[in-house]
């Protein structure tokens, strides 16, 4: 009796042997395969922001009131106003009316700072003020002036600028012509890189628009964002694409667990994660046509390392 029990426990240690042989040999691969990590491709924007102290530089004249007296004004702040139109009367012996010099944007903020920073001295920003500064601006409307006194200001120009210290490790980020989105605490201000200059560790960006902005009559410096890019696409992770003939792609995880080589359109990344075109995306060929050339979709599964296929 105890020798069949005995028989029948190595028969059993035989079959699970072979049992794990079996599995080791066929199996391990398969399984090795089925854990090879993967990413999913998603749809979602990627927003390339940079945090920065800035300072407003606009081309603007201090006004100056020609004699002492009552003052009444007939324009609101920050209001555009034509050349010729009267701001002002300052009433002494007889009424002395200021009218408008020039056509531009009438504001009652000034901060002393309207002389030295202008258009023609951006380049030397950092220089004329740092961008951290606390300046204090002051509202100068009131109901008596003296001779001398500033009456009002004028900024003579819808062009303002925005200046803004880069490190000089992301200089390169900021392309002169380049579209950005200037992002203040209340607003959303269209804006372009109109010029980039190196100063050493810390280099200047300037940063133009046209775009109305409620208070950019009396800013003087400021903190933002800059929304240097915000793209739509795909989301993959750098580490997924590859290259074959020079042109980058991924491997695309078939239904039967196989991967192929599939191209993808880059449309940007952050160094970390790249977005790219979806479904498909048009290639410009050397005749002048263009090919459709087909891609991944979202939910897509692929290589989440691509050296790994190698």
């Amino acid at each position: 009796m105890k020798t069949r029990k005995v028989w029948i426990v190595l028969g059993v240690v035989f079959v699970v042997i072979l049992a794990a042989l079996y599995i080791f040999i066929y199996m391990v691969p398969q399984i090795s395969g089925a854990l090879t990590e993967t990413a999913v491709a998603y749809y979602d924007h990627m927003r390339i922001v940079k945090h920065v102290n800035a300072v407003i530089i606009r081309d603007e004249e201090v006004i100056y009131a020609p004699k002492s007296g009552n003052i009444s004004y007939y324009v609101d702040d920050n209001i555009r106003t034509r050349k010729g139109i009267k701001v002002c009367d300052i009433y002494g012996s007889e009424t002395t009316s200021m009218l408008c010099p020039v056509t531009g944007v009438v504001s009652f903020y000034v901060d002393g700072y309207e002389n030295i920073l202008t258009p023609e001295t951006m380049p030397k920003t950092l220089d004329l003020v740092p961008t951290d500064a606390a300046i204090s601006v002051f509202d100068i409307s009131k109901t008596t002036i003296n001779a001398g006194d500033i009456a009002y200001k004028l900024i003579k120009s819808d062009t303002w600028y925005v200046a803004m210290p880069v490190p000089l490790a992301e200089f390169d980020e900021f392309v002169k012509g380049s579209k950005v989105t200037l992002e203040f605490a209340d607003a959303k201000v269209e804006a372009v890189v109109s010029d980039c200059y190196e100063t050493g560790q810390t280099c200047l960006v300037i940063v133009s628009t046209g775009k109305y902005y409620k208070d950019y009559d009396k800013l003087r410096n400021v903190e933002l964002d800059v929304v240097l890019h915000d793209d739509a696409g795909l989301i993959i992770p750098n580490t997924a694409i590859t290259y074959e003939d020079e042109k980058p792609g991924v491997y695309l995880k078939g239904l039967d667990g196989e991967y192929s080589f599939v191209r993808v359109k880059i449309i940007n990344t952050d160094g970390t994660n790249s977005v790219v075109a979806e479904g498909s995306f048009g290639e410009l060929r050397a005749d002048g046509l263009t090919d459709t050339i087909k891609t991944i979709n979202i939910y897509d599964e692929i290589l989440k390392d691509a050296s790994e296929k190698n």
